[in-house]
């Protein structure tokens, strides 16, 4: 378990180091530069030829990035956190234009130092799609701040790259979860709760869920554990500093230990034959 453990809070730091390298490598972009300026220009005239031009442009190179590594979306934000321009066109009809969401202003204006990451959260458009944006600042050939750049990471993906449940046997699973006042809120899909996500959470001074609340406390270990669910089960946890994130992977103790129960029953009934 302590193996698995590592090798997937490897996964995940590797996974969301290169998407920091994606938008690292994009940021400095002169095409970003200069079809922002003039998208900033004409946001209030969005079927100026100008505008419409500057959109396509950012569109054909755009769509190489969302095809090569599944982005849900990438937008351009002027200085004043108006959202001018989507790849996503599902989400321009409805950001576009318009001032980012609350939820996110935070974010942006951390965006406005150095590449900055959101919290998980649900798309207000899609309420099955779940998502985590990664905003960059972009600054002009003078150095002049003109706006950010945001990558929307789709976290079906990245749920898929965690629920890959080998060496976990027929009840494993890993949990991902943050640290909230009360507790831990977990982040993914269960595999025995699948709408947990954002809505679930563990209570600090319960008896369950004692190892995600440790994982998110910054807190490594490996055990006999109580679930989520109250059932027994032999659990690795391990904090993700880059992330703030707790992850635990467990496995319920009767399958962990279905081997060891199968070789005994079989040494039995082999004893039990050769003694009659």
């Amino acid at each position: 378990m302590d193996g698995i453990a590592e090798r997937k809070a490897k996964e995940i730091e590797t996974y969301f180091r290169e998407r920091w390298g994606d938008v690292l490598a994009i940021q400095p972009a002169t095409f970003i530069k200069e079809n922002l300026a003039v998208l900033n220009r004409f946001i209030e005239d969005k079927g100026n030829t100008e505008y419409v031009a500057a959109a396509a442009r950012l569109d054909n190179r755009l769509k190489v990035y969302e095809k090569a590594y599944g982005y849900h979306d990438i937008s351009l934000i002027n200085p004043e956190g108006k959202v001018v321009y989507n790849l996503n066109k599902t989400h321009s009809a409805h950001e576009t234009g318009i001032q980012t969401r609350e939820s996110l202003r935070p974010v942006f204006e951390k965006g406005r130092e150095g590449i900055s990451f959101s919290d998980v959260y649900r798309d207000e458009n899609e309420p099955d799609q779940f998502l985590m944006t990664i905003i960059a600042p972009v600054h002009d050939s003078k150095g002049t701040f003109i706006g950010e750049l945001a990558f929307d990471v789709d976290m079906q993906i990245f749920y898929e790259l965690i629920q890959d449940n080998r060496g976990l046997g027929d009840t494993g699973e890993t949990l991902i979860s943050k640290q909230v006042a009360d507790g831990a809120l977990f982040l993914n899909p269960l595999r025995y709760d699948p709408d947990a996500a954002l809505k679930r959470k563990i209570k600090t001074g319960g008896k369950t869920g004692i190892s995600i609340l440790n994982a998110v406390q910054g807190k490594a270990g490996s055990g006999f554990a109580i679930d989520y669910r109250g059932e027994q089960v032999i659990a690795a946890w391990r904090y993700i500093p880059s992330l703030d994130w707790g992850m635990v992977v467990k496995v319920d103790v009767w399958d962990a230990f279905a081997p060891v129960a199968a070789m005994r029953n079989k040494a039995l009934t082999s004893l039990i034959v050769f003694l009659v």
